[in-house]
């Protein structure tokens, strides 16, 4: 057997690729401008963009829900059934209620960790997002009840390590730390972590599909972002005012490039947010830091350099084999890799299910073996009940 081995992959695995290079390519677009979008500098408009991005998952929604409705359509001809009311309506209703306010909370944590985001980019040390799946796991296990088996203890000490040691690289070539900075990015990985772990308890206790938790995700931004551009130049922020950006915009020689940059970042925030719920439906919430990975990768070339100090050049060697590494032992963690060595691979779900179906074999073997053995014993039975039975006066 090969220390290193595949776990099971299905087509399922495209959601998490095509949620992370969405986000890589978006990046990557504003990344080669020499002047960032206007939109970039307000933040309302930045998340009234997020909003309608999340909200235009509307549109897979409809169509699933024609086709469901058809399938119905047809079930109901062939059988006919009665109506009646329903015992369990009023228990339904309360979990409906639980739901909504749920989604009103994810959707308010969504809004703040954005917000905290763009008020503090210039604080923000890349490559903190590693830990998320730290916090995501602890949340999981206080929330999930899920459970933490040793491959996932050794992979998960293994990205933590990694993880420090890659901001211990970049600390020292941009020189930027300070204590509050660290508090308020770790704040902003805990809220996105805690929404995650939130919404897979949605999805598998209330009964809520992905693109349902993203549409409604989506309206609350956009309605928080309307009412906040509304009342943002009478309580005192004036950059942040839409008519600025309107006029702003005008003054633009290239407002077309703005409007497709718009598009983009757009359609990004709507395959980042809904497969990344689709991810954690099928999968585990510890899945969706495949999309961070692969979505953050362009932070490696943007780093903040500091003069005199190590070359860029090997910075970015040493970024790119520590995120490659990462990468790695996070598809270890999420079973899509198993290391054979260890008894690592022991508690992997593939492997449980392997035992399960082995043991329910044997037992059936047993069972057939019984069963046999008791028809053996009934047929010997009636056999010896023949033979040893009086003849009748008619016989003789």
């Amino acid at each position: 057997m090969s220390l290193i081995g595949f776990g099971e992959i299905n087509k399922n695995i495209l959601y998490p690729i095509i949620g992370g290079l969405s986000k890589l390519i978006a990046e990557f677009i504003l990344f080669k401008k020499k002047k960032e979008p206007l939109f970039t500098d307000y933040p309302f408009i930045l998340g009234l963009i997020a909003g309608f991005g999340m909200f235009l998952s509307i549109i897979p929604f409809i169509i699933l829900k024609i086709q469901l409705r058809r399938a119905n359509a047809e079930k109901r001809t062939k059988s006919k059934t009665l109506i009646y009311n329903n015992p369990d309506d009023v228990f339904k209703k309360k979990v409906c209620c639980i739901k909504y306010l749920l989604i009103f909370c994810v959707s308010l944590f969504d809004f703040s960790q954005k917000i905290l985001t763009f008020l503090f980019t210039s604080k923000i040390i890349n490559n903190f997002w590693i830990f998320d799946i730290f916090f995501i796991t602890v949340f999981s296990m206080i929330i999930l009840r899920s459970k933490l088996y040793s491959y996932q203890l050794f992979s998960l000490g293994v990205i933590i390590l990694l993880g420090i040691i890659c901001n211990i690289v970049n600390l020292l070539n941009s020189g930027e730390f300070n204590f509050i900075s660290f508090i308020l990015v770790m704040s902003i990985e805990i809220i996105f972590s805690l929404e995650i772990v939130i919404e897979k308890y949605i999805m598998k206790y209330k009964f809520c599909s992905p693109y349902e938790i993203c549409i409604l995700e989506g309206l609350f931004e956009i309605i928080t972002n309307i009412i906040l551009l509304m009342i943002s130049p009478n309580i005192g922020i004036e950059e942040d005012s839409f008519f600025d950006y309107i006029k702003e915009l005008k003054n633009e020689e290239s407002i077309k490039e703005e409007i497709i940059l718009l598009i983009v970042s757009m359609i990004s925030r709507l395959f980042f947010k809904l497969f990344s719920l689709i991810t954690i439906n099928f999968y585990t919430p510890s899945h969706v830091v495949i999309i961070l990975i692969l979505g953050e990768i362009m932070l490696i070339f943007t780093n903040k350099k500091k003069e005199n100090d190590i070359p860029n050049e090997i910075i970015i060697a040493c970024n790119i084999f520590l995120i490659i590494f990462i990468l790695f032992m996070t598809l270890v963690f999420t079973e899509f890799i198993e290391l054979n060595f260890c008894g690592l691979q022991k508690n992997t779900k593939r492997n449980i299910e392997k035992r399960a179906l082995t043991e329910v074999s044997i037992s059936s073997e047993d069972n057939k073996e019984i069963n046999n053995d008791y028809r053996d014993s009934c047929l010997d039975s009636i056999n010896e009940e023949k033979e040893n039975e009086i003849p009748t006066q008619k016989e003789i």
